[in-house]
């Protein structure tokens, strides 16, 4: 249940930016909205390692590993979207990526 409610709130929160992010993007262009969704899906994920830490649900010398990973798999995670950008739901789903990446890098022992 741990680790469920991690990638939950991650996944949650990295998907509002990316959203917000293309929203802002789009307004210069579609470049511009894939540029906006990578930018705000970045600071929110970063965000809500920090969120998580202050909560205590991850390990705060766990951070950097936790961000690597969620990178990684927001890497994943946006290549997915945009292969699958006809079918709405996809591109949130994937988004889960990040949560099970920022497990992953810091190690399933770091969730508390």
């Amino acid at each position: 249940m741990r680790h469920a409610r991690l990638v939950l709130l991650i996944w949650i929160i990295t998907a509002t930016g990316a959203f917000a992010g293309s929203i802002a993007g789009s307004a210069f262009g579609r470049k511009a909205l894939f540029v906006g969704a990578m930018v705000g899906g970045t600071l929110a994920l970063l965000g809500a390692i920090r969120l998580v830490a202050a909560f205590g649900w991850l390990d705060a010398d766990r951070q950097r590993g936790g961000a690597i990973g969620g990178l990684v798999g927001f890497g994943f995670a946006s290549t997915l979207a945009v292969m699958h950008l006809q079918d709405p739901i996809i591109p949130v789903l994937v988004v889960s990526l990040a949560g099970v990446g920022v497990i992953l890098g810091a190690g399933p022992g770091a969730v508390r």
